[in-house]
């Protein structure tokens, strides 16, 4: 058994900025309304993503007014915008978009034409109505159910690029070429979407790359606390696994690389925060898998909960294991605040986050392998994870920081009312 041997330093580094929450009057973008299309059921990372922009231009004069799914919104999205102090409007809006539409499911396509010609009409109406000077539309997904009149609105249009553009069906590639015909600017969560939008056909001049900052989270009753999601002995290594439990992810190869170190002689916990896609019995599956490899005193699922910050403080390490191309997951940056390094495979906008093994670690290939390679490596040298700690939160302040992030957003939405008749 090997001990940690070391106390996590806590708030090393500058404290963070404070959020400015009366801008002067060289940052002010008073006058500024913007509409925020939102259309989703739930609050993923894109969606909080999103919001945290949209807060950071209200706290610079701007008004914000979002654009919400008229059958899907009441659930999870509203909520969390009244407690985040935004209003809202609802439009039609409707599925996504998938080739079986033109097949068995022709019914969801004309439901989705339908959602097209309201959710305009809806536009139509609340520009003049509100005064909006600008859209913000967060992918394309948003962007199809305005796509036949974004051109014609006469306004600037912001697209936030959180994923890459879908080209997967002719009307994709459509409406691909629709936004890159119809936005004003394009903002790139990562230089790895940077990157796929000029090859999608977006000129390099249009596009900005913002990276997100982490998202403000509610501390609702019953919720999760800090002891509660990190009580581990004093004697283990504690790692977290923060995010959707879907295969994408990466939670087995998280759990078959802690079944790794077991074998190996660590005494680790897993604790895994997050919950499964609605319907699916992934979760399900995974506890199986636990099961099957007798680590039931080793990994613990949390569930969903909203003390991440004080989860991943309490952490060693933190693993950010997706399988998938993930632009940028945004408990990356979170962890960093909290003074925890990321462990993250070489996928996607992931790498660019990471200075490998100076504040976290990008693993050599996509594999439960890899991953209990670069943890054991870390786990050997306890003073050098140390170091890690400090310089993921001095990363933080250098990259990621509140200050940073309002000021770029600034300068995207100043840039189109200065430019734009």
């Amino acid at each position: 058994m090997r001990d940690p041997g070391y106390d996590k330093p806590q708030n090393d580094g500058p404290p963070a900025p404070a959020p400015n929450n009366t801008p002067d009057q060289e940052r002010t973008l008073e006058g500024e309304h913007i509409l925020a299309l939102l259309a989703s059921s739930h609050l993923f990372g894109s969606e909080r993503a999103n919001i945290e922009a949209m807060r950071a231009l209200r706290e610079q004069g701007a008004q914000v007014t979002f654009l919400t799914h008229g059958t899907f919104g009441a659930d999870h999205i509203e909520p969390y915008l009244e407690a985040s102090g935004f209003n809202w409007h609802r439009a039609a809006f409707g599925y996504l978009w998938t080739r079986h539409m033109l097949g068995k499911h022709f019914k969801y396509f004309i439901r989705n034409l339908y959602g097209v010609v309201a959710t305009s009409l809806t536009l139509r109406r609340l520009i003049p109505a509100l005064g909006i000077t600008a859209l913000h539309i967060p992918n394309l997904q948003n962007f199809s159910y305005v796509a036949p009149i974004a051109r014609w609105l006469g306004m600037p249009i912001v697209m936030r690029a959180g994923d890459e553009l879908p080209a997967h069906t002719p009307i994709h590639r459509w409406l691909v070429r629709r936004a890159v015909w119809s936005a004003t600017l394009f903002v790139a969560v990562s230089n790895y979407i940077r990157d796929t939008l000029i090859e999608n056909g977006v000129p390099p001049e249009n596009v900005q790359v913002i990276y997100n900052h982490p998202p403000q989270r509610n501390l609702p009753a019953g919720s999760h606390t800090c002891d509660e999601a990190a009580q581990v002995e004093d004697s283990t290594w504690m790692l977290s696994f923060i995010g959707q439990l879907s295969p994408a992810k990466g939670a087995i190869e998280a759990i078959e690389a802690v079944s790794l170190l077991k074998e190996a002689g660590y005494r680790v916990t897993l604790k895994i925060a997050g919950s499964a896609e609605w319907g699916s019995t992934y979760g399900q599956n995974l506890s199986q898998i636990v099961q099957d490899l007798d680590l039931a005193r080793e990994v613990e699922f949390l569930g969903f909960i909203e003390n991440v910050p004080g989860l991943l403080a309490a952490s060693h390490l933190h693993l950010c294991p997706s399988t998938w191309n993930d632009p940028h997951p945004n408990v990356i940056p979170e962890a960093k605040k909290s003074g925890t390094p990321s462990i993250v495979f070489p996928r996607g906008g992931m790498p660019e986050l990471i200075h490998h093994r100076v504040d976290g670690s990008v693993c050599g290939n996509a594999t439960s392998y890899a991953l209990f390679t670069e943890i054991s490596w870390w786990l050997g040298q306890p003073e050098v994870l140390k170091a890690a700690c400090i310089a993921a939160r001095r990363d933080y302040e250098a990259r990621f920081n509140y200050e940073r992030f309002m000021t770029q957003w600034h300068g995207i939405y100043a840039h189109i009312r200065n430019t734009h008749t």
